[in-house]
């Protein structure tokens, strides 16, 4: 008979932030300090938006999405716009890879403006196939998802 840990266990959960600066700031920033583009046509999606809306805001207004952020990353899959991923942890990498993104994907330390704008010409021209792929991807990786789910039910149980 397995012991039930749980009813034992008297720990208290946290979850802190581990980053050291405001995202919103550094993207308004960043907005505002970049040249040679219209920011008629520059979007930061922020409150009072709920990042459950991001999706939707995405695909009503973009045709390609720049992402730092895995979690951006995953709105703009749901959205079903491809996006070019700047990788600082391993996670946006898998997550890129499972969504068929695997080319349009660098990792931060290794990238370079040129690397970049190869990246967004190239996405632009196979924009059609990329969303197929997008859409295709994100239906498997919902269905994992739901599978996970029901198997952690099933541990916790």
């Amino acid at each position: 008979m397995t012991k039930d840990v749980r009813r034992e266990d008297t720990s208290n959960f946290a979850a802190l932030s581990g980053y050291t600066y405001n995202d919103a700031e550094f993207a308004r920033s960043l907005i505002r300090d970049i040249t040679g583009y219209d920011k008629d046509r520059l979007y930061m999606c922020s409150p009072p938006f709920h990042p459950r809306s991001y999706p939707s805001l995405i695909s009503q207004c973009a045709d390609l999405v720049l992402a730092m952020r895995m979690h951006f990353m995953i709105f703009s899959i749901l959205a079903g716009i491809p996006v070019i991923g700047l990788a600082y942890e391993q996670k946006t990498l898998e997550l890129a890879r499972q969504a068929g993104l695997d080319n349009y994907c660098h990792k931060l330390e290794d990238v370079n403006s040129n690397d970049l704008w190869q990246t967004f010409l190239t996405l632009q021209q196979r924009q059609k196939n990329t969303t197929k792929t997008i859409r295709r991807a994100c239906e498997s990786l919902r269905a994992r998802s739901l599978r996970n789910a029901h198997i952690l039910k099933k541990v916790l149980r």
